[in-house]
C-alpha cells in the first residue's frame, strides 16, 4: 500500500526508532514538493543507509509502530515464532548488544494460564548456564507486553540445515547430537526436562556451536502435577510429533529425562539419513507409528553409518523408556566413545553451511586457506583393509610439510613443483605417506578397501596469441543489439574461412564467438540493488558474495573461439567413458556427490550418485552433471587428442562475454527474471532439476542454457578481489593458483538471481554435485586454410564502441 513520505515521517516518529534531532533533519531534507510523493525511493534511501532496517520500514509502512521501541530495546528483525511466542532479534539502547527478544503475544495476555506458562518458561531458562544452551538475560513487562531476554545466535537451527542440504557427514551429525546432548544432561540435572527436543530447536552458530533453544514446553520436575494440569489440560500434547516419545504422546505430563533422549535419537536419524524417523500424513498414524513400527537401521539407511553408532540410535529411540539409557549422561559418553567428532566444533564456513551446495563450498575466507576443505571423511575402524593411492605431482616436486590436524582426523601434504604449482594431498589422520624421486605421493589409507589412482595435471596453459591479418573485422564491442551479434559472427566466420557452427565427430555443435570487448560484473548501483534482493530471500551467502561482481571492468578478449552452443550431454561424455574407461572422482572414491533434496529426492553426500545415475531420470540429452573440475579437464584432453585441435574450459570471462552476446542487463534477454525463463532453467519453474539441452530459446549468439539448468565449471582459479586489477583486462585468466574454480551460470534448482550472466560461485576443483556441469570451448587463433591454420601477420585489431 502506497503511503506518502509526509505519513511515512509522522509514523516514523510515532515508533520511537530516531531521536528528535535525527527526525528533524530528515523533515529539513525533504522538500515541500516531496512531502505528497510516494514515500518509497525515500524508504528505500533510509534502509540503504543503515537508518532502518528493512523489517522496521516495513512495520512503518504498514502502521504497525507499537513495540518497534520499547523499554531499553530496539527491535530490529523477526526470527521466528517460539513455543510461548514470538521472537524478535533486538539490541540494547545503551549496551548495544544483540538480544533475542521473546514476546508473549497480545492474543495472549489475557489468559492468566498463558502468562503463567510463559514465566515458568522464564524461570526455566534462568536455572541455566550452559554454552550448549541459549542464555537468558532478563525478563520484563513493559506497556503490557510480556517479554523474555536471550542470547542471540548468529546461525541457523538445524533444521534449516536439514532442509538445505538433506544429510550432513556423519562426523557433524555426531558431533551436533553431543552437543545438544551435553546441554540437556546438563538441564536434566537442574531438575529440568526440555519435551520439545528437535532440530528446530537446535541452534548451530557460526562458531559450531549447538545451543538449545525454547524452553516453553519444559517441565521442572518437582512440580505438583496439579499446578501444570492448571496451565496444560490433561488432554493437551506437549512436543512434536515427528520426534514425540510413544509415553509422551499418551500423556506428556508424566514423562522423564528419557523422553528427551528419545526425540535426540530422532534428531539424529534426520540429521543423518535426511528424513523423519516414521513418514506418516497424519498426527495420529505418526504417533502410532512410534508406538508400534519397527524401529529403522541408519545402517541400512546409508552405508557410511558405523555399526557403533547405528546401535546407540536403536538404545537412544526404543519404545519402552526402560530399554532406552538411563539418562543423558549414558548417552553423552556412548557418543563420545566412537571417536567419530572433532576436537572442537566445525565451523559452518569451513563445513557444512558453505560445503555442501556447489555455489557455496566455502565461505570467502576460506578460499584465502592452504588447504582444500573436504565435507566428508572416512572413519577409522569402518573397514578392516588399508588402501594406497598415489598422485603425481611432477618431477623435482619439493616437500613443503606435513600438517596433522588434531582431533579432526586430517593429514595434509602440501608439495609444490619446479613451476611453482602446488599440490595438495588431504587424508585421515595416521595415514602414511612415501614422496618418490619422481614426485609421486604414495598414501596409505587406514579403514578402506577400494582403490583409486589419480594423476596431478597442470593447469590450462593460455592459448597462443592471436594471428590475424590487418584486413581482420573489427573485435564486437558491446552493447550491440541482437541482430549485431549475427553480423559479427558472420564476419568473423568469413574472415577466418570457417563456418559460423561445427559438429565435431561426437555430435557436440560449437559456435564461433568473435574477438571482443564488453563491460564484465556490475556497478555499484547494480550490487546495492542485488544485496537488497538477496536480502529480501534471506539469502545470506549470496548478500556476502554479490559484490564481487565489482568493480565493473572492461574486458578485451583478443582471440575468436568455438563454445558449445549447449552444455556436455550425457551421451558426449558417455563417448569419453567407453572409449578411455573412464572413472569420475565421484566413482574413484565411492563418495558419489552430493544431491539436492528438492531435485534429486535425495539429499547431501550420496555414494550411489554418479554421472549416469544422478538419482532422478534422464536422458541422453541431460546435460552431464557429478563431474568435478578434474573430471570435466581429462573429458577436455581426451576430446582434443581425438579431434586434433584443443579443446579445454572457458575462461570466467569467455563465459561471461558468450553469455551476455552483447548485452549489459541482467540476463542477456534484458532485466526481466519471467523473461529470461524462456531462455534457461531457472527458479519457478524449472522444478528444481536439470532439463535436457537446447528446450529454451538461444542467446543472440546461438548459445543455448546460458543461464540456469546445471552450473558450468570455468577454467579459472577463483579470485574474488579479481576484477579490481585495473580498468582495462586483457585476456583475463583469474589467479595462479586458489582453492576453487569459478562456476557460473546458475542452475534449475536455484533462484533466477543466481542465473544472472556477472553472477560470480565456485567450487573446490573435487566437487561433485547433481547441479554441477560444463560445457567446452576451442580456440580459434589464425585463419583457416582448408581445416588447417593459415599464417598471418600478428595485428591485433583494437575494438571500436558501436
Amino acid at each position: 500500500m502506497a503511503i506518502a513520505v509526509s505519513d511515512f515521517l509522522n509514523r516514523l516518529a510515532q515508533s520511537g526508532l530516531i531521536s528528535e534531532e535525527e527526525l528533524s533533519s530528515l523533515r529539513r531534507a525533504v522538500s515541500p514538493d516531496q512531502q505528497a510523493t510516494d514515500a518509497q525511493g525515500f524508504v528505500r534511501t533510509l534502509v540503504e543507509k543503515g537508518k532502518l532496517t528493512e523489517y522496521q520500514a516495513a512495520a512503518i509502512c504498514e502502521g504497525k509502530v507499537k513495540n518497534l521501541a520499547f523499554g531499553e530495546y530496539v527491535v530490529l528483525e523477526r526470527l521466528g515464532q517460539g513455543g510461548m511466542g514470538v521472537v524478535f532479534k533486538a539490541r540494547h539502547k545503551r549496551m548495544d548488544r544483540l538480544v533475542a527478544l521473546k514476546m508473549l503475544p497480545a492474543s495472549a495476555v489475557g489468559s492468566p494460564d498463558a502468562i503463567e506458562r510463559f514465566y515458568r518458561e522464564v524461570k526455566a531458562a534462568a536455572r541455566l548456564h550452559h554454552p550448549n544452551i541459549v542464555t537468558a538475560y532478563d525478563a520484563s513487562e513493559c506497556e503490557g507486553v510480556h517479554y523474555l531476554v536471550m542470547e542471540y545466535v548468529d546461525g541457523k537451527d538445524l533444521a534449516a540445515v536439514a532442509r538445505q542440504y538433506g544429510t550432513v557427514p556423519i562426523d557433524l551429525a555426531v558431533d551436533w547430537i553431543l552437543q545438544a546432548a551435553r546441554g540437556l544432561e546438563y538441564a536434566h540435572r537442574q531438575g529440568i526436562i526440555h519435551r520439545d527436543v528437535k532440530l528446530a530447536n537446535l541452534l548451530l552458530d557460526r562458531d559450531g556451536t549447538v545451543k538449545i533453544l525454547d524452553m516453553g514446553l519444559a517441565r521442572m520436575i518437582g512440580v505438583a502435577a496439579d499446578g501444570l494440569d492448571r496451565i496444560t489440560s490433561a488432554h493437551e500434547v506437549m512436543g512434536t510429533y515427528g520426534y514425540m516419545a510413544p509415553e509422551q504422546a499418551e500423556n506428556a505430563h508424566n514423562v522423564d529425562h528419557r523422553a528427551d533422549i528419545y526425540s535426540l535419537g530422532c534428531s539424529l536419524y534426520r540429521l543423518v539419513t535426511g528424513k523423519a524417523i516414521y513418514q506418516r500424513e497424519t498426527p495420529v498414524s505418526m504417533a502410532l507409528a512410534h508406538r508400534d513400527a519397527p524401529i529403522p537401521s541408519l545402517s541400512s539407511a546409508r552405508a557410511d553409518v558405523p555399526p557403533e553408532l547405528d546401535a546407540i540410535f536403536q538404545k537412544m529411540v526404543a519404545k519402552s523408556p526402560e530399554d532406552r539409557y538411563p539418562s543423558m549422561t549414558e548417552v553423552v559418553e556412548a557418543l563420545e566413545g566412537l571417536g567419530l567428532t572433532p576436537s572442537r566444533p566445525p565451523t559452518p564456513s569451513s563445513r557444512i553451511f558453505d560445503a555442501v551446495l556447489p555455489v557455496q563450498p566455502f565461505a570467502e575466507d576460506d578460499a584465502k586457506l592452504d588447504v582444500p576443505v573436504t565435507p566428508t571423511r572416512s572413519y577409522p575402524g569402518a573397514h578392516g583393509a588399508a588402501r594406497r593411492w598415489k598422485k603425481l605431482v611432477g618431477v623435482g616436486a619439493t616437500f613443503l610439510g606435513l600438517l596433522i590436524v588434531m582431533g579432526v582426523a586430517a593429514v595434509i601434504v602440501r608439495v609444490r613443483d619446479r613451476q611453482g604449482r602446488e599440490t595438495i594431498v588431504r587424508a585421515p589422520a595416521g595415514s602414511e605417506f612415501q614422496i618418490g624421486a619422481a614426485g609421486e605421493i604414495e598414501v596409505t589409507l587406514p579403514g578402506l578397501v577400494r582403490q583409486a589412482a589419480a594423476t596431478a595435471q597442470p593447469d590450462f596453459e593460455p592459448d597462443p596469441p592471436p594471428k590475424y591479418g590487418p584486413d581482420a573485422p573489427k573485435p564486437a564491442a558491446a552493447p550491440f543489439p541482437p541482430d549485431e551479434a549475427r553480423r559479427h559472427q558472420d564476419r568473423w566466420a568469413t574472415y577466418l574461412n570457417v563456418a559460423r557452427e561445427e559438429t565435431n565427430s561426437i555430435g557436440m555443435t560449437l559456435v564461433l564467438i568473435p574477438p571482443g570487448e564488453f563491460e564484465m560484473g556490475s556497478t555499484r548501483e547494480e550490487i546495492d540493488a542485488l544485496v537488497l534482493e538477496a536480502k529480501a530471500e534471506n539469502d545470506a551467502w549470496l548478500t556476502r558474495q554479490i559484490p564481487n561482481e565489482s568493480p565493473r571492468r572492461r574486458v578485451r578478449l583478443t582471440s575468436a573461439y568455438r563454445i558449445g552452443a549447449c552444455e556436455v550431454t550425457v551421451a558426449q561424455f558417455r563417448h569419453f567413458v567407453d572409449a578411455t574407461r573412464y572413472r569420475t572422482e565421484g566413482e574413484q572414491d565411492g563418495r558419489g556427490a552430493m544431491a539436492i533434496a528438492r531435485g534429486a529426492g535425495v539429499g547431501g553426500q550420496q555414494p550411489e550418485i554418479t554421472w549416469g545415475h544422478p538419482g532422478f531420470p534422464q536422458t541422453d540429452e541431460h546435460p552431464v552433471a557429478v563431474v568435478s573440475w578434474n573430471d570435466a579437464a581429462a573429458f577436455c584432453r581426451w576430446l582434443s587428442a581425438k579431434e586434433g585441435k584443443r579443446y579445454r574450459l572457458p575462461t570466467e570471462a569467455e563465459w561471461e562475454f558468450a553469455c551476455r552476446a552483447g548485452s549489459v542487463e541482467r540476463y542477456c534477454c534484458g532485466n526481466d527474471a519471467i523473461a529470461m525463463r524462456d531462455f534457461g532453467w531457472s527458479g519457478e519453474g524449472a522444478r528444481g532439476k536439470s532439463h535436457p539441452v537446447g528446450q529454451k530459446k538461444p542467446n543472440a549468439f546461438g548459445l543455448f542454457d546460458m543461464h540456469g539448468n546445471v552450473w558450468e565449471w570455468c577454467a579459472d582459479w577463483y579470485d574474488p578481489r579479481c576484477y579490481s586489477s585495473g580498468p582495462l583486462a586483457v585476456d583475463p585468466r583469474g589467479p595462479d593458483s586458489a582453492n576453487a574454480k569459478v562456476i557460473r551460470g546458475g542452475s534449475a534448482d536455484y533462484n533466477d538471481l543466481y542465473a544472472r550472466s556477472a553472477n560470480r560461485a565456485f567450487s573446490p576443483p573435487f566437487r561433485r554435485a547433481v547441479n554441477l556441469g560444463f560445457r567446452v570451448v576451442a580456440p580459434v587463433s589464425s585463419r583457416q586454410e582448408n581445416g588447417k591454420p593459415q599464417a598471418q601477420q600478428e595485428t591485433p585489431p583494437v575494438a571500436e564502441k558501436r
